[in-house]
């Protein structure tokens, strides 16, 4: 009787899971209609987004990174991760737009998959987590981050990677969750500094998790050495294939020192 029982169970979890692939399937499928129908409804480039094409055209002639912030004022502090995965198609024969596009679209109809998951993953409710999926996908905002070369619809895609991998960790405490959260951290951190924010917040859950008993010492020590290490992995790896470590070491330095001077003008208010 338990060997019946339990293999009506298993059945029956068997088909929750492929019904929820089935439908992040049609929810990635509805998101990339949305954005493709609002591409061709609304096809024009937002001034910010010629200037990003302009950078890739530059960046592809000129093969460095450094060189191409000389013609550039002002732009020192746009992280060349962003830029360097929309021109990957150039080389091949593709505009800077076309190449730009594709890509953002593609990022941007999987968001609400991984909106999905970051919900699911806090709230256990499957209809929850099912509006929030229809969300991401039909909101207007995200179709036009989608559909511009900008590093927005960029950061949104990494940034919710990483949301999605801390709240794993987070909750079920496994090693791989926190690796996965440190190279989207990266990636996402690469796209924009913003994602130094998170960093703190890490910290703090490492530091106050043990305390109120949701983990041990040990595992809050290992994990967080995992996090940051592979942080720190992704960033070297990235900036080695793109030619722009250097660039890193100075204009991210600089790019804080200008927030936190801003910071302390507004403390002397």
């Amino acid at each position: 009787m338990n060997g019946h029982y339990g293999k009506i169970c298993w059945i029956y979890e068997d088909g929750k899971k492929k019904n929820t692939v089935i439908f992040l399937a049609g929810l990635t499928l509805l998101a990339l209609i949305l954005r493709l129908a609002a591409l061709w409804i609304f096809p024009i480039v937002q001034r910010d987004g010629i200037l990003y094409l302009e950078m890739m055209d530059a960046w592809n002639d000129l093969g460095c990174y450094q060189e191409t912030l000389k013609g550039f004022q002002g732009s020192n502090s746009i992280p060349p991760f962003p830029l360097f995965l929309m021109k990957l198609l150039v080389p091949l024969g593709f505009s800077a737009e076309c190449s730009a596009k594709c890509f953002s679209i593609a990022c941007g109809s999987f968001v609400p998959a991984i909106g999905y998951g970051i919900t699911w993953t806090l709230t256990k409710r499957q209809y929850i987590a099912f509006a929030a999926g229809v969300l991401f996908a039909v909101h207007p905002v995200f179709i036009e981050f989608s559909t511009q070369p900008l590093r927005d619809g960029f950061y949104i895609f990494w940034a919710g990677l990483t949301l999605l991998f801390l709240c794993r960790g987070m909750m079920e405490a496994k090693w791989y969750d926190w690796c996965a959260a440190g190279i989207f951290a990266a990636t996402s951190f690469m796209t924009r500094y913003e994602t130094l924010e998170f960093f703190p917040l890490v910290v703090l859950f490492f530091v106050s998790a043990p305390v109120f008993h949701c983990y041990s010492w040990k595992k809050a020590v290992l994990h967080g050495m995992l996090f940051f290490v592979m942080v720190l992995l992704m960033i070297f790896l990235l900036h080695n294939l793109m030619g722009t470590w250097y660039f890193f070491c100075d204009n991210s330095w600089h790019y804080y020192y200008g927030k936190w001077r801003l910071l302390q003008r507004i403390w002397s208010f």
